[in-house]
């Protein structure tokens, strides 16, 4: 008899063998059930890996602020790993988020450019696309934003330092310790194969 996911526990492992990252299949593991703020009757899953080493975002020359010319812009809400998490695209997914905004290619990114891969949804089957549901999350937002947190409403995300249980971000809880976050071996996550190559 098949399982459904809220018969699984905390740390079970989850594969759908069709929805694949840089042409590997993405194994999840569990990271909570009915987990505090995030959608009724809903299991969260995170990567058993990293599935891809792209930049948080890529440089913008365009910038006002000198830190986001050579780094990229440390805001979650306008970031260009949030932007491919999220995109059903198979190519061309990148669009400025907003009007200092680059693409993360070869020189905008110290390394693994991605602007011209596909969006990570592009690559799950659409099974698996249609069963994640959109989750309202906290974001918090640096001292050059004005502080403070906004709100963002994703289907994929990074787990924020809250949700893995370490301190919060500029003094802002961006959610709840997630249950599969006991401790930094939890916390632990290798580089998947294809990621690596």
């Amino acid at each position: 008899m098949a399982k459904t996911l809220l018969m699984l526990n905390v740390g079970d492992k989850v594969r759908d063998p069709e929805s694949l990252c840089l042409g590997e299949p993405v194994a999840w593991q569990v990271a909570d059930l009915l987990h505090q703020g995030y959608p009724a009757g809903s299991v969260t899953l995170c990567s058993q890996y990293q599935v891809a080493l792209y930049a948080f975002d890529a440089s913008e020359p365009d910038s006002e602020n000198t830190d986001r010319q050579v780094q990229g812009n440390n805001r979650y809400s306008l970031s260009n790993i949030r932007s491919w998490l999220n995109s059903e695209s198979l190519s061309g997914w990148y669009a400025p988020a907003h009007e200092a905004d680059a693409p993360p290619k070869a020189g905008a990114v110290s390394a693994n450019p991605y602007a011209l891969a596909p969006g990570f949804m592009g690559g799950l089957s659409e099974g698996f696309r249609k069963a994640v549901q959109p989750t309202e999350l906290v974001v918090a937002k640096c001292a050059a934003d004005g502080g403070g947190s906004e709100t963002v409403k994703d289907r994929f995300f990074l787990p924020s330092n809250t949700e893995i249980g370490v301190a919060n971000q500029n003094g802002i809880a961006e959610g709840a310790r997630l249950a599969l976050f006991t401790g930094d071996a939890a916390r632990q996550r290798c580089v998947s194969a294809s990621a690596a190559a």
